[in-house]
C-alpha cells in the first residue's frame, strides 16, 4: 500500500481489476454458488456463498457492503447464466476502486473525517 514503484503498482491494479475479479468468480460463482443451489436451493445458496464470498476477503469492515456485493454478483449470474457477466461487473467495480486509490493517493486527498 506504501510502494511508490509503478511497475509493483501496476502489478497490484492488473491482478484487483483483472487476476482477482477471474479468480474468484469461477471459485464463488462458477464452482461454490452451483453446488450449494444443487443442494439448498437458491436462496440458501446465495446467502451462503455471498457470506463466504465476504469473508473471504478478511475485513469486518466491510462484511457487509461486500456481502451485499456478493449476493449482486449470484443474481447477475443466475439473470445471464454466464460467468462473463459477474466477471465483468466485479472487474469494473475493483477497477473503480483502484481509481480512486490513486486518485486519492496522487492528488493528496483527506481522507480523515470521511465516514
Amino acid at each position: 500500500q506504501e510502494s511508490k514503484d509503478p511497475l509493483v503498482l501496476g502489478l497490484m491494479a492488473f491482478a484487483a481489476v483483472v487476476a482477482a475479479p477471474l479468480c474468484e468468480e469461477l471459485v464463488f460463482r462458477g464452482y461454490l454458488y452451483p453446488v450449494l443451489k444443487r443442494y439448498a436451493g437458491v436462496w440458501p445458496a446465495v446467502v451462503c456463498s455471498a457470506l463466504v464470498f465476504a469473508c473471504a476477503h478478511g475485513s469486518l469492515a466491510a462484511l457487509l457492503p461486500l456481502f451485499i456485493f456478493g449476493g449482486v454478483l449470484v443474481l447477475i449470474y443466475e439473470k445471464t447464466g454466464s460467468l462473463w457477466a459477474p466477471i465483468a461487473v466485479h472487474a469494473c467495480f475493483n477497477g473503480a476502486t483502484v481509481a480512486t486509490q490513486f486518485l486519492v493517493r496522487y492528488y493528496e486527498i483527506p481522507l480523515e473525517g470521511i465516514q
